[in-house]
C-alpha cells in the first residue's frame, strides 16, 4: 500500500510543479500582453510623429522651390542691373571726356573757383554714339 502513497505524493509534486508553471506562464503572458500594448502605443505614436514630419518636409520643399524661383528672378534681375551700372559708368566716363578740359600734362580736370571748366562745343557723332549706347 505504500505504493500508492507514494505515486500520489509524486502525483502531488507534479500537479504543483503543474500549477506553478501555469501561473508562471499566466504571468509571462500578461507582461507579453502589456509589453504589446506599450509596443503598440509607442509604434502608434512613431507613426504620427512620421506623418507629421513627412508632411512638414512636403512643406518645406515647396517653400524651398519657391524661394529657389525668388533666387533666380533676383539673380537675372541683380545682372540687368549690373549691366545698367557698367553702362552708366561707361556714359559718365565718355561725358566727362567729352565735356570737361582736361590739363595737357596730367590729365586732371581744370577747376576755377568751385566750378569744372568745360568745352564750348562737342563733337557731334561722339554725342550720337553716347545717345546710342544710352538706348
Amino acid at each position: 500500500m505504500k505504493l500508492p502513497f507514494v505515486l500520489r505524493k509524486k502525483y502531488d509534486a507534479i500537479q504543483n510543479k503543474n500549477m506553478k508553471l501555469m501561473k508562471d506562464k499566466d504571468k509571462q503572458l500578461k507582461l507579453a500582453s502589456e509589453y504589446s500594448d506599450t509596443i503598440l502605443n509607442k509604434n502608434c505614436e512613431l507613426n504620427t510623429k512620421l506623418i507629421a514630419a513627412e508632411t512638414k518636409n512636403e512643406e518645406l520643399e515647396t517653400k524651398i522651390k519657391e524661394l529657389e524661383f525668388c533666387l533666380n528672378d533676383c539673380k537675372y534681375e541683380n545682372k540687368k542691373m549690373i549691366e545698367k551700372l557698367k553702362l552708366t559708368n561707361i556714359v559718365k566716363k565718355q561725358l566727362s571726356d567729352l565735356t570737361e578740359l582736361k590739363d595737357g600734362k596730367s590729365g586732371k580736370r581744370i577747376i576755377e573757383g568751385k566750378s569744372v571748366l568745360v568745352k564750348d562745343k562737342v563733337p557731334g557723332d561722339k554725342v550720337y554714339n553716347l545717345a546710342r549706347l544710352l538706348g
